[in-house]
């Protein structure tokens, strides 16, 4: 019987090298059939970059995935706490979100499109009887119904999966805090004794990071994720997330682990999804509608690199996530959600007051 670890370094390594075998051979193929990402007045890049690079996350990540999930039942006995039919639908809706993202990058879709497959994504998560049903006295509620507990499962399942589309704004942003998430997540996952969703993290992480390197790094190579790449890795997210809480709800709790912390995990593009379309909507627009709102567009306008904004980024959500599992068990959880949301207005509120100045200083 080997050590649990091993599995989850094999899968972290082959989907580290299946992707690596694949984002090449996609970057020649998008150039050859001109699938490019084309510079203009909301996009942040001046040339045009080959955009199908979330192409290679599904089988760079499934294919690790169930090749060392089937060791696992070759060489070990390990107790599923997941049963087998939850990752049925979520396989399937994976697929589903996969081929709605390449579609979107290939001839476009309308968002009330991608909206519609993204809902149904979503219920294929909440078919197995996965919701949430205690909102541990979040706005002063505990146990609540399936009417209830349903569709705000639901609504955190889209809103999640949108705020990865969204927060890819700039090289290396939506991989980077990709490759943290997973990483945290994973971990979150195996300390509450699911090996096979600590697996899954774990190729998420790694199909992920070879992703980051030639998107980041890549010169001739470079690549962007498109809405292929970033929707999968919000619905991986999504899956997770739930899985984590539907666990606890089930005695299979992680030590500080409430919904609160667990939302700081995700918090950063949770957030600033929220802020940006509450801004549309108060401006009297589409909360859809382009625009240069989002955080890392405002780390651009102080001038700072495309890396010096993911990496500034990626270490505040950081500090959310140690933030968070400190508070859990020391604040009341709806103190701890005032505390979040604090943080982030005066995140915003400092970074808009450095633009004005930078802007009187030009003028």
């Amino acid at each position: 019987m080997l050590p649990l670890y091993l599995y989850i370094v094999a899968g972290f390594l082959l989907a580290v090298t299946v992707g690596r075998m694949l984002i090449p051979k996609i970057i020649l193929i998008s150039k050859k059939k001109r699938i490019l990402d084309m510079p203009n007045a909301r996009k942040v890049h001046s040339s045009q970059i080959p955009r199908l690079g979330g192409v290679a996350f599904f089988p760079a990540i499934m294919m690790a995935y169930w090749f060392v999930r089937g060791l696992f039942w070759q060489f070990n006995t390990f107790d599923a706490v997941v049963p087998f039919e939850d990752f049925l639908f979520f396989t399937t809706g994976l697929m589903l979100i996969c081929i709605v993202g390449i579609t979107d990058d290939i001839s476009g879709l309308s968002y009330k499109c991608k909206f519609v497959f993204q809902v149904v994504g979503a219920l294929l998560l909440v078919l197995p009887y996965c919701y949430i049903d205690n909102l541990q006295g979040l706005f002063g509620l505990y146990a609540i119904p399936a009417w209830a507990g349903v569709p705000f499962t639901l609504l955190l399942l889209v809103a999640l999966v949108n705020a990865a589309n969204l927060i890819d704004g700039v090289d290396g942003l939506c991989s980077g805090l990709g490759v943290l998430i997973f990483s945290v997540l994973s971990l979150l996952n195996l300390l509450a004794g699911n090996a096979h969703l600590a697996l899954l993290g774990a190729c998420a992480v790694g199909a992920t990071l070879v992703f980051f390197m030639y998107n980041v790094f890549g010169r001739k190579l470079k690549i962007f994720m498109g809405d292929s790449g970033s929707l999968i890795l919000g619905y991986i997210a999504a899956f997770l997330c739930l899985q984590l809480v539907v666990g606890a709800q089930h005695g299979h709790a992680v030590p500080h682990l409430t919904l609160i912390s667990l939302m700081g995990v995700v918090f950063v593009p949770m957030a600033d999804m929220t802020r940006v379309f509450a801004q549309r909507i108060l401006s009297g627009k589409s909360p859809f509608t382009p625009d240069k709102r989002h955080i890392h567009h405002k780390f651009l306008q102080l001038g700072y690199t495309h890396l010096q904004c993911t990496l500034m980024i990626v270490l505040i959500q950081a500090v959310y996530i140690v933030g968070n599992f400190l508070l859990a068990d020391r604040v009341n959880i709806n103190v701890a959600l005032l505390i979040n949301i604090a943080a982030m207005v005066v995140l915003v509120l400092s970074l808009n007051a450095r633009i004005r100045r930078r802007e009187r200083r030009w003028l």
